[in-house]
């Protein structure tokens, strides 16, 4: 049954469970359904369970095999901090993690998650049982090091690019006809650089973040010349309406769908749309516009 199917907190991939694609379970008055057994990350830890439709369970499933992966590789913090200079750490230290252990952790997990999703059979769908996992593990350990170095290599230059947006917003004289924008660029900022946006933004991601905070920068250098400042506060609005209309369509998603790829690649959109807006000399990545986010949050329903 579902019940027996399910584990809590996992450390380890079971010992003898075998994912089925589908499981067939009896609802409470006796009809069967069908169900979608699958690894789920929940409040940070790796749980088996099943699902009640297959995207939710395609959604689900690599992330939860990317979670237990992480928990079975050995973290390479140690061998990281000894490469590392005393001016390094200064400057790492100054993360939004807290500690220097935190944020390599974060691009632990971001080397983790990145062979993971190349080296897994169908990017981590094909890992259905103990031995698909043991053979993804013996694929992914001997490059945790190199690839943990090239994350905080790219790390590196965002939280750089991170604190110079801060040393511009503390430098911007905060008028009143500011406000607004200043607001937004600090919100940005924020989602931007969080406390785990290592493993968050993903290897892959990672160059475009730091265009972001090109961006960021660029709509700063703006805003000290008059004209700019009105500009700005109207486009501050469209971005705004959009993200509070992303938001509804993805609280009214299935728990398990609202990280799901299809919701990253909008939110990704929202970030390449500010940049058209604010930043044009940046440089988007792809044809971007209000219209075609409008109708990307709308395909989300």
């Amino acid at each position: 049954s579902g019940q027996q199917l399910e584990h809590e907190a996992l450390t380890s991939w079971p010992a003898g469970l075998v994912l089925a694609d589908q499981v067939e379970t009896a609802a409470p008055d006796g009809r069967p359904v069908v169900g979608f057994p699958s690894l789920v990350v929940e409040a940070g830890r790796t749980a088996v369970r099943v699902l009640a439709t297959e995207p939710e369970a395609a959604a689900a499933h690599p992330a939860g095999v990317a979670r237990l992966a992480r928990t079975a590789v050995a973290n390479p913090t140690k061998a990281l901090l000894d490469g590392l200079g005393t001016p390094a750490r200064l400057a790492l230290a100054r993360s939004p993690h807290g500690s220097v252990d935190a944020l390599l952790a974060d691009c632990a997990d971001a080397a983790v998650d990145h062979l993971v999703a190349t080296r897994a059979p169908a990017g981590g769908l094909g890992v259905r049982d103990g031995a698909a996992f043991d053979a993804l593990l013996r694929a992914v350990r001997p490059d945790v090091l190199a690839t943990t170095t090239t994350v905080l290599g790219l790390v590196q230059r965002v939280l750089k690019s991170a604190r110079d947006v801060e040393h511009a917003l503390d430098r911007t004289p905060a008028s009143l006809p500011l406000v607004a924008s200043l607001a937004d660029v600090r919100a940005q900022l924020g989602v931007l650089v969080p406390a785990g946006f290592v493993a968050r933004t993903g290897l892959e991601r990672l160059p475009d973040l730091q265009r972001y905070l090109q961006a960021l920068l660029r709509r700063l250098e703006a805003l000290a010349s008059p004209q700019a400042v009105q500009r700005d506060r109207d486009r501050t609005g469209v971005v705004q309406r959009l993200e509070a209309d992303l938001e509804r369509a993805v609280a009214a998603l299935p728990t398990a769908r609202r990280t799901a790829r299809e919701v990253r690649a909008v939110r990704w959109m929202l970030q390449e749309l500010r940049v058209s807006l604010f930043a044009q000399t940046v440089g988007a990545s792809g044809p971007v516009s209000e219209k075609r986010v409008s109708a990307a949050i709308s395909a989300l329903r």
